[in-house]
Parts: C-alpha cells; sequence; structure tokens
C-alpha cells in the first residue's frame, strides 16, 4: 500500500472552516470523508463506514481534493 500524503496544520483548519460552511449533507460528507484522515488518520474503508459511503468513493473524494 502507498503511504498516505501528509495534510497540513493549515489544510486541516481549513477543512474544519469548510465542515461550519457546509450547505448540503453531500458537501458535508465530501468534507468529512477528508477531514476524517486529516484529524484521525482513518483508512477508506474506516471513512467510508462513518459516511455510509464506498471505500472506493472515498479514495475518489480523496484523489480529487490532492490533485487541487
Amino acid at each position: 500500500m502507498r503511504p498516505q500524503q501528509p495534510i497540513s496544520e493549515e489544510a486541516k483548519e481549513s477543512l474544519k472552516e469548510l465542515l461550519k460552511k457546509s450547505k448540503t449533507k453531500a458537501d458535508f460528507q465530501r468534507v468529512q470523508c477528508v477531514w476524517l484522515r486529516a484529524e484521525l488518520s482513518l483508512s477508506s474503508s474506516q471513512v467510508a463506514q462513518a459516511v455510509s459511503w464506498s471505500p472506493g468513493t472515498v479514495k475518489r473524494v480523496w484523489s480529487r481534493y490532492f490533485t487541487k
């Protein structure tokens, strides 16, 4: 398995703000996917279980976040 890409403290703070500003459930869950990884170092399967998504969907959200 490939090592996880690190998330800076600045990015973690930004994610916290995005969680507060999310207007829809889907937006909140997308941010939450990245936040759970950043703050708790959860795996894709653990995050998927927490947000009721598939691990593949979580990995796609992560991929989009890291390619921005």
